[in-house]
Formats: C-alpha cells, sequence, structure tokens
C-alpha cells in the first residue's frame, strides 16, 4: 500500500506540473487582456474629456450667438418701428399732398 502512495503521489506531483505552464499562460493571458483594457479606458476617457472640450465650446458659442440674435432681434424691432414710422408720414404727406392738390 506504501508503494501504490507513492506512486499515487508521484503521478499526482506529475499531473500538477503539467498544469502549471498552462495556468501561466493562462494568467499571462489574463494579464495582458487587463492592460488592454486599461489602455482602452485612457484612451476613451482622454476621448471623452476632449469631447466635454468641444461641447463647453460650443454651449459658449451657442451663448454668444444666442445674445447676438438678441441683439439683432432688438435692432429689426427699432428698425420695423422706424419703417412704421416713415411709412406713416410718408401716407399723410402724400394724404396732405393730395387733399391740398385737390383745393
Amino acid at each position: 500500500m506504501n508503494q501504490n502512495l507513492t506512486i499515487a503521489l508521484e503521478w499526482g506531483a506529475k499531473l500538477l506540473s503539467m498544469m502549471v505552464i498552462p495556468t501561466l499562460f493562462w494568467l499571462n493571458n489574463l494579464e495582458v487582456e487587463r492592460a488592454v483594457q486599461a489602455q482602452s479606458i485612457q484612451i476613451l476617457q482622454e476621448k471623452v474629456a476632449k469631447q466635454e472640450d468641444e461641447l463647453s465650446e460650443v454651449k459658449e458659442l451657442v451663448s454668444k450667438n444666442a445674445a447676438t440674435l438678441g441683439k439683432i432681434q432688438v435692432t429689426l424691432n427699432i428698425m420695423s418701428t422706424t419703417l412704421n414710422e416713415v411709412r406713416n408720414a410718408m401716407r399723410t404727406h402724400e394724404s396732405l399732398h393730395l387733399s391740398g392738390g385737390a383745393k
């Protein structure tokens, strides 16, 4: 029985020895995958940061454009009022001219 136990232990040791190399390859593969994922995460974080910067610039431009459009709207309203006043003045002048010329 002692010899059987010795043989079983030898086979067990050989079997464990054979499993070491594949296990090391597997662990190495996991480490490589982890490193690649870490690099991908870093690249994605940089892209997100860049996109956030660009988004901030776009928001700033939109804000400036909104302010400019507000000023343009005020100017257009003033011009519309002035145009209406000129139009009314011309009508008044024309009606005075026509009624004065008819006498």
